[in-house]
């Protein structure tokens, strides 16, 4: 069956973005935070193992690297102690990591970006009654913009009066969006 799109949901993806962006910029925090406690990964492979959980692997690092100085049996954490490794800065710099959403990919060491798929804000309409739901909105649109035309030498524009007509005499079937009369998929999706 055909696809249509409907609408890009831009408000959201921005939202996505904005997120994203924050998320990248608290995670170069956190990279500043480990680069305080222990030498940051060269590898990809390894720096992707620090993406994955920070605290971690920055305990296991350092342990990795005193532990075999010290013949005591003794926890992780008693050996952070004694070193007098303080986690907190490193664990505030992941708490604000983890407050936003978005996912971040490692292209190269030191090199992060976040991944937004643009194709996950498109709305289409799939099914034969969508298609024809979108159809017959497109046909409205084209109407009354074509009537506005002849009544208004300035349309298009926002007219607040004309688009409340259109509203009642639609059942809000199609909205104004970004300057201009577009389906609205709300109504070209229900069931």
């Amino acid at each position: 069956m055909e696809r249509k799109l409907i609408m890009f949901k831009e408000k959201e993806y921005q939202i996505f973005v904005n997120q994203s962006k924050s998320k990248l910029k608290a995670w170069n925090n956190v990279v500043e935070q480990i680069g305080y406690l222990i030498k940051i990964p060269t590898t990809k492979k390894q720096y992707e193992l620090m993406m994955n959980n920070p605290l971690e692997y920055v305990t296991k690092a350092i342990e990795s690297e005193h532990r075999p100085n010290i013949n005591l049996p003794i926890r992780t954490e008693k050996l952070l102690e004694l070193l007098e490794v303080d986690l907190n800065p490193l664990r505030e710099a992941v708490k604000e990591y983890n407050k936003y959403s978005g996912e971040l990919a490692c292209i190269s060491p030191n090199e992060v970006a976040f991944i937004v798929v643009e194709e996950e804000f498109n709305v289409y309409a799939e099914t034969e009654k969508e298609l024809n739901r979108l159809e017959a909105s497109e046909k409205l649109i084209e109407a009354y913009n074509n009537l506005m035309k002849l009544e208004d030498k300035d349309f298009p524009k926002y007219s607040n009066h004309k688009l409340h007509e259109l509203k009642q005499a639609t059942g809000n079937l199609i909205r104004w969006e970004n300057s201009q009369l577009v389906p609205n998929a709300h109504w070209v999706r229900q069931n």
